[in-house]
C-alpha cells in the first residue's frame, strides 16, 4: 500500500449521539492495517533472502497480488481464499515442496531429490520453474502475458510499436513473475508511454495475476500430479506424510 494510494478519508466532529464518525475511522484503521502489512511483508529476512534486485521491485503491487486483492483488514475470507494465499506465500518465499525439500524434510520417504517430472536434475525452487519439461508452457505464458499487458494499456495510435516490446527488459525475469514478484520497470515502461501512476499500477497488478495464475496451472499443478504418480508407486500415502 503506497501513501500515493491511500483514499480520500474525511473525518467528522462528534458533538451528538446523531453523528456517527464509525464508517471513515473503519477506513483509516484499514488503510493503516495494508500500509503496516506491505511494509512488514518487504522486510522479511525470507523474502530479502530469496528476492534478487530487491529495489526493483513494486512491492505495493506485489503484496497487493500475494493477498489476491483482499488485503489485511478485509472482513471478507474462505477456505479458497486462504489456500490461494499459502501458495502465494509459499511460492514468494521459494518455500514450495520441491523434491529437494522433501528429501531433506522427509529423508525416510523420499531417498532421493529428482524433480518427478523431467527425472533428470535435482529440483530445486529455481529448476520448478525452468523445468525442461516446461519450456513450451512457460514461452506461451510469455506471449500471453505480454499480449495482455499491452492490450489492458488501450493505446491504439502505439499499439504497432508497443506489441513487439519486450516486458521483462531486466534485471527480473518471467520466473520472478511466477514467483509473485511484479517488477517496477513495468510501471516504468507504462508511465514512459504516457499511461498515469494510477492506470500504469492497475494494468501491472493484472498483469502479475496473469503470471502467477498461468504458473500454478501450467507449472505447478502438473508437476503435482506427475509427484503423485511419483509417491503412489513408493506407497508414500497422505498419512505417512502428515503422521509425524
Amino acid at each position: 500500500m503506497s501513501f500515493h494510494a491511500l483514499p480520500d478519508v474525511i473525518f467528522h466532529p462528534v458533538h451528538g449521539d446523531q453523528h456517527l464518525v464509525e464508517g471513515d475511522l473503519r477506513a483509516y484503521m484499514k488503510v493503516q492495517s495494508q500500509l503496516r502489512a506491505s511494509v512488514t511483508w518487504r522486510y522479511r529476512r525470507q523474502v530479502q533472502a530469496n528476492v534478487l534486485f530487491f529495489d526493483s521491485v513494486d512491492w505495493d503491487s506485489t503484496i497487493f497480488n500475494l493477498h489476491g486483492g483482499n488485503l489485511p483488514g478485509s472482513l471478507a475470507t474462505s477456505m479458497s481464499m486462504c489456500s490461494s494465499r499459502a501458495y502465494r506465500v509459499k511460492a514468494l518465499h521459494g518455500m514450495l515442496p520441491t523434491a529437494m525439500r522433501l528429501c531433506v524434510t522427509c529423508p525416510d520417504l523420499y531417498h532421493d531429490d529428482l524433480c518427478p517430472h523431467c527425472l533428470q536434475v535435482s529440483e530445486s525452487s529455481e529448476h520448478l520453474w525452468q523445468c525442461s519439461c516446461s519450456t513450451g508452457v512457460v514461452k506461451e505464458v510469455i506471449e500471453e502475458g505480454t499480449a495482455l499487458f499491452w492490450k489492458v494499456v488501450a493505446l491504439p495510435r502505439k499499439k504497432s510499436i508497443l506489441s513487439g516490446t519486450v516486458i521483462f527488459p531486466g534485471p527480473h525475469s518471467v520466473y520472478d513473475a511466477f514467483q509473485g514478484l511484479v517488477p517496477l520497470e513495468w510501471t516504468s515502461i507504462l508511465c514512459g508511454c504516457g499511461l498515469s501512476a494510477r492506470k500504469a499500477q492497475g494494468v501491472v497488478r493484472k498483469v502479475g495475476r496473469f503470471f502467477v495464475s498461468a504458473a500454478h496451472d501450467r507449472v505447478w499443478r502438473p508437476r503435482c500430479e506427475a509427484q503423485i504418480l511419483h509417491e503412489q508407486s513408493l506407497m508414500i500415502t497422505q498419512k505417512s506424510k502428515t503422521s509425524r
